[in-house]
């Protein structure tokens, strides 16, 4: 067996050995020192020599100072900032994946945080615990623990449960479920600490024992997951000697049945634990005086490492070694203050006991070293460390360790990735990908995603398993057109090999059912759609006809007063809280969010969600079969069939929405946390965060509307204003704060204006209209009574409800949209207005409602008027809140009810029809069904081609078209009381016999422009296909022969078109066809920004708003007009580069700049303030050379050196001084001797 083998051997036999007796092992590095027993060690790779000039090491200049320790979960690196960031970054190319904000006083963001089940878990000064995706960084909930005391503590991840405990006057120990539920919490024993119980002491999770220590010098065993106390040592009383602080996290080691710990007594403690009990073996007890010490001891092969001092003492004794009995130091290595605890790679140990140690220093140079230890050394070996005190200075909390890389950070901001090429394995890649979909009718689009290890440099992708390579690109999208299942095969290579990954069957294209799609007008959302329209083209019951009556089946819940509803899908979404006081506040947890049957009133579903605060009467809104609503501090994303949650999205502030509840438009959700004073954007598939506007007022109350790319919103307090925002930013367009009292209400969006209502108590209350481009007045009515109601604006006349009940007069008023003037209003002696009810008109009929006893109650009756006159119509005592309206219904919420309005079946007379096929060859025949509603119909008269002849009198009569063409039906049914028609133009469509399958074509105009663009698309197909499916490439779908389709978001837009006859089917595909721009926003990256000369750089356009001309300066005086272009640098130099981007909506630039660094091997050269004098003298050395060094090493010739650019030396003999200057970057390094350049006498 040769040595090579020998190694391979005994490295897989320790990994075997170091799994037996490790919780985690792998490249992760989830929690502060890696796993449960914080341990430190790791079998990975690691740099073992300088790894700072490597052209893969990374650093990154983060917006505070990183005291935290850093984790590694698959092919992320996670850190905290003290600016109460998150940040997470590509682990191995340092760019910045996703960013969050948390809270707390900045700076002092100490604690670490943990990784588990995809979820990371972050401690905050102030007391809170935030759990974000640590994929994607959204927000999953954030909890504050307690009172809100400062957490230092690592938190300890383990089976779905998190462990951490508080200080600054904080006393007790905490566990909390993944989904942010406290399990358990222990108060400590002593609290004699200024600076509460726990401070950076971090527990060890063995077996079924929570394992940790305190300020008071206590060690603790509790079951992890009751809580219940098992065991307690006062170490002092214990061990005999004076412990101090226990600030070390608890390291066991399982071979030894051990607990390791420091304490800022000076000692290192060595107790034996038992795990099937908890308990501690006081027989086996060890200890060792060394230095103050916060650090978490390492255990490796016999020997114990642990880092020693205080950076607010400026003392410490560096890194000790000791053996595992705590018998005597075998060796200390002096770096000054070490507060981080040492991180150990085993990898290179092929039976030696080589170990590489890795540290950070917490001083003003900081830093962060790699020492050699081997089984019986008495000394280690510094192999190499990386001191820059503009970078690393105070490095606290050490190393995570991971495939071949270590990364740590500073308190200069700076967070490090450094590797060698040494420690990265050259391995072949390991092939694997997914797709999206992998099912669906066709034509099927599918996303495919490498997913591949092992660095591959190329792939090569057949989608059909036909042995031809379709596709060379690393992420491809194909189009599967015709049905099937379909094999897929990738094989990705790179110069170490190559691998194949083949899934059978992967991809299931089936034929899409082309019927046409049944559509509802429907009221989606508050005060019926995204702009707030507040009417409707349904029918309206003309008589106070109550079809049913409805409440929650579980009795403890009740509707909302003066909430709203959705209606979709043939159901009323109502939001319900449990008991409230007398100003609408929760008094139990939570409320439901409940579907009732639009036809009965029986209740579908029911999904429990938290109980509205304030007294919110925010309503639900529907979008594409989800229903939506904000309740309490939680926005919910349901689906609209079965009431499953399908996300959730927790207020990043911690405080509850008001009145203002979810709006949807264009794949995005606008929510509020009213006295948080802001609005969130949201994607509307997955709830993640896309933007928040903090408004300038105390309130962010009211529902947002949307149109065309904007979002309209309100605030009122401080501030009273008006916003309109750009949806895709979030940046501000324009404002109006001139108003004297708050717009409380939402917007109502027209084409001629915005209309919003104003609330006080004063006399500047009413109603306003504003200009939509730039929000000024166009009129305004500060008479009306104050209002939170939204106004309904149709047919040049604005509706609305105002007045509050014991404060001012409650009317409903009609007013004339161009001037404000009013056209009709009600007597204030009938109390017929609501502040908070927003109207409804349908059917030539306005709906209001009447205030209740008090301001929060409700409305209690339900008014209709003539929507021209102001006469009353009919109303209903018991409801009356915000009416809505759909199929012929009005809906009203009150007295903890739902209530539902229907015009009696038999005086309504409506003629309906359907029929068995409405498409085919010649000769067609075609069965007729009568669905006409009304009592007592007669007779029917049908007329199949619509020439004004009587074809059939039967109820549901056959008729056979026997020639070609398309026709026209006429059902016209009767009774005693009149009769009614339906006609549908263009029904039946019959065709010749065609020999063969149709070939689809279409043409489009345009086929580019701005946002909104309609399109014309046109069928030009051959074959006479009988019937068509579009597919537009933004998620729409239409069975017209020659749709017209509105594109509302920019992109580029792949439309697909399959035409059908009884011989076959055939699909055409335009891919990118349809160019839909908006005002670009510039942007790039590059292969990369460093090097030597030459550099060749590639450049590449990210930019978004589908940008038509580049224009790029790459610094040097060099530009280019190309998307992505190709740049050589020739000479040394630091480079801005500026990228500007146009389309017909305008132009933008991104200035990066000395964003290129372009270097050559540097010539050493320097100056000095004197060259003679009397000693002692002081020399100020200047830096001259050229070629951009990076390294600096001056000789001063008197024994001394420095590493500084421009030193200051003080020579205290006198003398004649010979002095040099080496310096040095990525190309290579020159010295510089000055022979006798100093004179001292």
């Amino acid at each position: 067996m040769n040595k090579n083998t020998l190694k391979i051997f005994i490295i897989c036999l320790l990994l075997f050995l170091v799994t037996a007796t490790m919780p985690a092992l792998g490249s992760d590095w989830t929690q502060f020192q890696k796993d449960v027993y914080h341990a430190g060690v790791t079998t990975d790779r690691a740099p073992i020599t300088d790894p700072t000039d490597y052209l893969l090491s990374w650093n990154y200049s983060l917006g505070g100072n990183i005291d935290s320790a850093p984790l590694v979960a698959g092919e992320m690196m996670y850190v905290l900032a003290g600016n109460n960031h998150i940040y997470a970054f590509d682990r191995t190319t340092g760019s910045l994946a996703w960013e969050q904000s948390t809270s707390g006083s900045a700076g002092f963001t100490i604690g670490s945080a943990a990784v588990g089940n995809g979820i990371i878990f972050v401690p905050t000064s102030d007391g809170k615990i935030f759990a974000f995706d640590a994929k994607t960084g959204t927000l999953k909930w954030n909890k504050t623990v307690g009172s809100g005391k400062q957490l230092d503590t690592p938190i300890t991840y383990s089976e779905g449960k998190i462990y951490f405990g508080e200080a600054m006057g904080g006393h007790k120990y905490y566990c909390y479920d993944e989904e942010g539920n406290e399990i358990w919490s222990r108060t400590s024993t002593t609290q004699t600490s200024t600076q509460g119980s726990y401070y950076w002491a971090g527990a060890a999770v063995i077996g079924d024992n929570l394992i940790y220590g305190d300020d008071d010098g206590h060690i603790i065993s509790v079951n992890k997951d009751t809580g219940a106390d098992i065991s307690e040592i006062d170490v002092s009383e214990e061990f005999g000697v004076t412990c101090g602080k226990i600030r070390s996290s608890v390291l066991y080691v399982e071979e030894l049945k051990r607990i390791y710990f420091t304490s800022t007594g000076g000692y290192c403690f060595a107790i034996g634990f038992n795990p099937a009990d908890g308990t501690f073996n006081t027989n086996d007890k060890h200890s060792e005086k060394v230095w103050y010490s916060t650090t978490t001891p390492t255990y490796y092969k016999g020997r114990i490492y642990i880092g020693t001092g205080a950076q607010m003492y400026s003392a410490g004794k560096g890194v000790y070694c000791l053996d595992s009995d705590l018998s005597g130091v075998i060796w200390n290595y002096p770096a000054n203050v070490v507060q981080s605890s040492p991180a150990l790679s085993t990898y290179y140990d092929d039976g030696d006991g080589e170990v590489y140690i890795y540290f950070t220093v917490n001083n003003a140079t900081g830093g962060v070293y790699c020492l050699k230890d081997l089984a019986g050394s008495t000394s280690p070996e510094l192999v190499w460390s990386y001191k820059d005190a503009k970078k690393t200075q105070y490095s606290l909390q050490g190393v995570a360790i991971s495939d071949g890389w270590i990364y740590f950070g500073a308190d200069k901001k700076y967070v490090f990735g450094l590797t060698t090429k040494d420690s990265q394995a050259s391995t072949a890649p390991s092939a694997s990908f997914s797709g999206s979909p992998l099912s669906g009718n066709s034509p099927l689009e599918v996303q495919f995603t490498d997913k591949s290890t092992g660095a591959p440099t190329s792939w090569a992708w057949d989608f059909d398993n036909d042995g031809t390579v379709d596709s060379k690109e690393q992420n491809p999208s194909y189009i599967y057109n015709d049905t099937g299942s379909y094999t897929v095969k990738l094989t990705v290579s790179n110069g170490n090999g190559s691998d194949a990954k083949e899934i059978q069957d992967m991809i299931k294209v089936t034929e899409e059912e082309q019927e046409q799609p049944v559509t509802s007008e429907g009221w989606y959302q508050f005060h019926k759609d995204a702009q707030h329209s507040g009417y409707t083209s349904s029918t309206a019951p003309d008589s106070a006809n109550l079809a049913w009556t409805a409440e929650p089946l579980n009795d403890t819940y009740s509707l909302v007063p003066s909430s709203s509803v959705a209606i979709a899908e043939g159901k009323v979404f109502c939001l319900c809280n449990g008991p409230t006081d007398e100003y609408g506040n929760p008094l139990t947890s939570y409320g439901q969010l409940v579907a009732f049957d639009e036809n009965t009133g029986q209740e579908v579903w029911n999904v429990t969600v938290e109980a509205p605060e304030w007294g919110s009467w925010s309503s639900p809104a529907y979008d594409s079969g989800k229903v939506f609503a904000s309740a309490g501090k939680q926005t919910y994303c349901i689906n609209a069939s079965t009431g499953e949650v399908i996300w959730t999205f927790h207020n990043p502030t911690d405080l509850a929405s008001c009145d203002g509840g979810p709006s949807i438009g264009d794949g995005k959700v606008f929510v509020s946390d009213w006295d948080g004073g802001n609005y969130y954007c949201l994607d509307e598939s997955n709830g993640g965060l896309l933007w928040t506007f903090k408004v300038d007022g105390a309130y962010a109350q009211g529902t947002p509307a949307y149109k065309d790319g904007k979002v309209y919103l309100t605030c009122w307090s401080s501030t009273n204003a008006v916003y309109c925002v750009n949806a895709e930013t979030g940046e501000t367009i324009w404002k109006n704060d001139g108003f004297e009292n708050g717009p409380c209400g939402s917007v109502t969006i027209t084409d001629e204006g915005l209309y919003v209502t104003v609330f006080g108590f004063g006399t500047s209350d009413g109603i306003y209209k504003l200009d939509l481009t730039d929000g000024s007045v166009l009129w305004g009515r500060s008479d009306v009574s104050p209002s939170d109601s939204t106004p309904t604006v149709l047919e040049g006349k604005v509706y609305l409800s105002t007045g509050t009940s014991g404060y001012s007069e409650l009317k409903t008023y009609c007013l004339d949209a161009s001037d404000g003037q009013s056209l009709w209003e009600t007597n204030a002696s009938d109390n017929i207005g609501d502040w908070a009810c927003s109207v409804a008109v349908a059917d030539g009929k306005v709906f209001t409602g009447g205030a209740a006893s008090g301001l929060f109650t409700g409305s209690s009756t339900l008014y209709a008027f003539d929507a021209e006159t102001g006469s009353q119509v009919w109303s209903y005592e018991g409801c009356g809140c915000s009416p809505a309206i759909a199929d012929g219904m009005v809906f009203s919420i009150g007295s903890g009810k739902i209530y539902a309005f229907k015009e009696t079946q038999g005086s309504l007379l409506e003629a309906k029809f359907s029929s068995n096929v409405s498409t085919g060859k010649a000769p067609l025949t075609v069965s007729f069904t009568d669905e006409s509603t009304g009592e007592g119909i007669t007779s029917w008269d049908w007329d199949f081609d619509n020439d004004g002849a009587i074809d059939s009198t039967e109820q549901n009569p056959v008729h056979k078209y026997t020639a070609a063409g398309t026709y026209t039906v006429n059902l016209t049914v009767s009774n005693e009381e009149g009769s009614d028609s339906e006609v549908k133009a263009g029904y039946i469509k019959v065709s010749s016999q065609s020999s063969a399958k149709p070939v689809a074509a279409f043409t489009a105009s345009p086929t580019s422009g701005k946002t909104p663009l309609n399109v014309a698309f046109t069928d030009t197909s051959t074959g006479s296909p009988t019937s068509w499916f579009w597919k537009f490439g933004d998620g729409s779908k239409s069975f017209l022969q020659n749709p017209i389709h509105k594109y509302s978001k920019a992109g580029i837009y792949t439309v697909n078109l399959t035409v059908k006859n009884a011989k076959g089917k055939n699909t055409v595909t335009k891919t990118q066809y349809i160019k839909v721009i908006t005002k670009p926003v510039a942007n790039f990256n590059s292969s990369v920004t460093s090097g030597k000369t030459p550099l060749t750089v590639k450049f590449t356009d990210t930019s978004t708003g589908t940008p038509a001309k580049w224009r790029w300066d790459f610094g040097d005086g060099s530009k280019s007009f190309l998307q992505n272009p190709v740049h050589k640098y020739s000479k040394a130099g630091t480079y801005t580069v500026n990228l500007t981007v146009k389309n017909t909506k305008g132009s933008n630039t991104v200035t990066k700049t000395e964003y290129i660094k372009v270097i050559t091997k540097p010539v050493a050269n320097f100056t000095s303030s004197v060259t003679s004098g009397k000693a002692p003298l002081k020399v100020k050395f200047t830096d001259t050379s050229t070629g951009t060094p990076a390294k600096w090493r001056w000789d001063f010739g008197d024994g001394s050196d420095s590493f500084h650019q421009n030193p200051i030396h003080k020579y205290s003999k006198a003398g004649t001084y010979t002095v040099n200057l080496t310096v040095k970057n990525a190309a290579g390094r020159n010295t510089v001797t000055k022979t006798e350049y100093i004179k001292i006498t």
